[in-house]
């Protein structure tokens, strides 16, 4: 998911650990995109994988979050696309 907000829904969590725990869903999020260690949500929920970016050498990218509920990071600067024309 690509989405998010600073608000904690407590349905929202019980919502995600309900699908992680009894239906094997993993949901994966973005950390978020204002490059502070702010919790976004859903990705800071503890049942959502959260993704932060990186760039081409590997680096933090400085707009993606931080903070000690990313999981896991991905190539967020530069990524070709499906579309043509854009690169």
């Amino acid at each position: 998911m690509s989405l998010g907000g600073y608000g904690y829904s407590q349905f929202e969590a019980d919502s995600f650990d309900r699908m992680f725990n009894e239906d094997d869903i993993l949901l994966v999020a973005a950390a978020g995109n204002g490059g502070t260690a702010d919790y976004h949500y859903p990705a800071s929920h503890d049942s959502v994988m959260s993704v932060a970016a990186v760039d081409a050498n590997n680096n933090h990218a400085s707009f993606s979050d931080y903070n000690d509920q990313v999981d896991i990071c991905a190539r967020g600067v530069q990524v070709r696309s499906t579309i043509p024309g854009n690169r």
